[in-house]
C-alpha cells in the first residue's frame, strides 16, 4: 500500500535499502549529527518525581555549553499529488478471499485538522459501530469486515521485554488479551508476512517475529477458548504462517501442543464434532465455534495452502464443511 500511495517518495520506504545501509560510514554519521543536532532544534522532556527548581540546575550543568547554531535543512519533499486513479492488482491463484484496499496520502501530524481527522475516522470506520461496518456488513452483508484507518503501525506498537504486543482499539482497553486472532499478534502477522513475502522486507519479518514472541510468552491457550478469533486455533494458525515463512521448528512444536489442546476441548454427540463457545453453548459460527476451529484443521490438512479463514465468511453455512474437515483431521 505504501508503495502504491507514495511511489518514489521517501515515505514509500518501510526500511532503508540494504545497499544504502552498507554504503553508510561512521564519517557520514558524524557529519549528519554535527550538521543537524542543535539545542535550538531540540525538545528536552524530563519525567519522574522531579520539580522544575530541582531539575533546571542539572539540565544547565549537562547542556549549558551546547551552543546555538543553525541546523541543516531537514525538510522532506512534499508528497506528489495523485494525478489519476490507479489500480494495483495482486493476483494470488487459489486464494479463497479477496481484500480491497483504497489509500491516499493524508495530512501531516502538524496540520490543525489532524486530531479532528482522528475523531472523524472513528465515526467512519474505526470501530465495530462505525458507519462503514454498519452499512457494508450489518445492513447489506457484503463483507465480514469494513474499516478505515489513519495511523501508522509504529504508533500502536507496544514494545516490552524482547517482544512487541498490540491492544484492541489502539490501546484504549488494556485489559484485552493481545494474542487473540482478531485484535492482537495473530491478526497483525498476516499483514507483516504478506509484505515480507511480496517485497523481501526484513523489517516486516522482524515485526512478525517480535509479535510472535509475545504470543509464545503469553501462550496459545488464550481464555481457554478453542475458537479461531479469540483462542487456540487463531494463535496456532498464526504460528503456522510463521513456520512457513521461517522454518523455525520452535513454532511447529508449539503448534503440536495447540492441536493437542484442541483435541482436549473437542466435544462429540449424535450430530458430530463441535467446540464450545466462550459461554459454553454449542456454536457453529465462524468466530466462536466449530467453523473457526474447522478452518484451522483445513489449514493444516492443506499444508498451509488455505491462506485465509472463512471461504464463505462466517456463520452456520460453514458448519457442514468444517465439521467434515475437523473429523478427517481428528481420525
Amino acid at each position: 500500500m505504501l508503495g502504491a500511495v507514495y511511489r518514489d517518495h521517501p515515505a514509500a520506504l518501510v526500511a532503508a535499502p540494504a545497499a544504502a545501509i552498507e554504503a553508510t560510514t561512521a564519517k557520514d554519521l558524524r557529519e549528519f549529527h554535527a550538521a543537524r543536532y542543535r539545542p535550538n532544534a531540540t525538545l528536552l522532556i524530563v519525567a519522574g518525581d522531579v520539580t522544575l527548581e530541582g531539575i533546571l540546575p542539572k539540565v544547565r550543568e549537562a547542556f549549558g555549553d551546547w551552543q546555538r547554531r543553525e541546523a541543516a535543512d531537514t525538510r522532506i519533499p512534499a508528497v506528489p499529488a495523485a494525478s489519476a486513479r490507479r489500480v494495483h492488482l495482486m493476483e494470488r491463484p487459489g486464494s479463497v478471499q479477496t481484500m480491497i484496499q483504497l489509500g491516499i496520502a493524508g495530512i501531516t501530524r502538524t496540520d490543525p485538522e489532524y486530531f479532528p481527522l482522528l475523531v472523524m475516522n472513528e465515526i467512519l470506520g474505526g470501530q465495530s459501530s462505525s458507519r462503514l461496518q454498519q452499512n457494508l456488513r450489518e445492513k447489506n452483508g457484503y463483507t465480514y469486515r469494513a474499516y478505515s484507518s489513519f495511523t501508522h503501525v509504529e504508533a500502536i506498537a507496544i514494545k516490552e521485554k524482547n517482544y512487541v504486543k498490540w491492544y484492541h482499539e489502539e490501546l484504549k482497553r488494556r485489559t484485552r488479551y493481545a494474542s487473540q486472532w482478531c485484535h492482537g499478534a495473530p491478526g497483525m502477522n498476516p499483514l507483516f508476512l504478506a509484505n515480507y513475502t511480496r517485497t523481501g522486507d526484513q523489517r516486516s519479518l522482524l515485526w512478525a517475529t517480535d509479535s510472535t514472541k509475545y504470543l509464545l510468552d503469553q501462550g496459545v491457550n488464550v481464555r481457554e477458548n478453542a475458537s479461531v478469533c479469540h483462542g487456540i486455533a487463531g494463535n496456532a494458525a498464526s504460528l503456522l504462517m510463521m513456520y512457513e515463512a521461517t522454518g523455525n521448528e520452535d513454532y511447529f512444536a508449539t503448534i503440536r501442543g495447540a492441536v493437542e489442546l484442541l483435541y482436549g476441548t473437542m466435544k462429540e454427540d449424535a450430530q458430530g464434532i463441535w467446540w464450545d463457545s466462550p459461554d459454553n453453548r454449542q456454536d457453529y459460527s465462524y468466530m466462536t465455534g466449530l467453523a473457526g476451529v474447522g478452518d484451522f484443521f483445513v489449514l493444516l490438512q492443506s499444508e498451509g495452502r488455505l491462506k485465509m479463514f472463512g471461504p464463505l465468511g462466517y456463520g452456520d453455512d460453514l458448519a457442514a464443511s468444517t465439521a467434515g474437515s475437523a473429523d478427517a483431521a481428528g481420525r
